[in-house]
């Protein structure tokens, strides 16, 4: 007597396809988790970034109106650099302020705040 085909078990070839099925799958999934990760550290650079252009931005508005000037900087492990711009205002007793943070040796700011600063 033959054995019904379903108490043979699975082929070579079915087993080969779902193994190759599995792996696909599994590099989709590790190649989601890469870029998962990569975003976290864009997002943490852009966390660090906002900090820092509101830390400047506190400190230009505590400089006394006739003292404050442009200037410039580097955060202390040199990974973004900022730059602090005066605009002229529609007023005499008002001034622009700018704070830019952007990555060395990038044009493009990560991060722009502007204020006022009365006299």
């Amino acid at each position: 007597m033959t054995p019904l085909r379903s108490n043979r078990g699975f082929t070579l070839l079915e087993v080969m396809v779902a193994l190759a099925l599995a792996a696909v799958a599994l590099v989709a999934l590790l190649e989601g988790h890469a870029r998962s990760l990569q975003q976290q550290l864009v997002v943490e650079e852009h966390i660090k970034a906002t900090a820092l252009a509101r830390q400047m931005l506190l400190e230009a508005r505590q400089i006394p109106f006739n003292a404050l000037r442009e200037d410039h900087g580097e955060t202390e492990d040199k990974t973004l650099t900022w730059n602090r711009v005066l605009l002229p205002s529609l007023t005499a007793d008002l001034r622009q302020v700018n704070i830019e943070v952007a990555r060395p040796g990038e044009d493009a700011p990560l991060v722009t705040l502007i204020t006022l600063v009365r006299k």
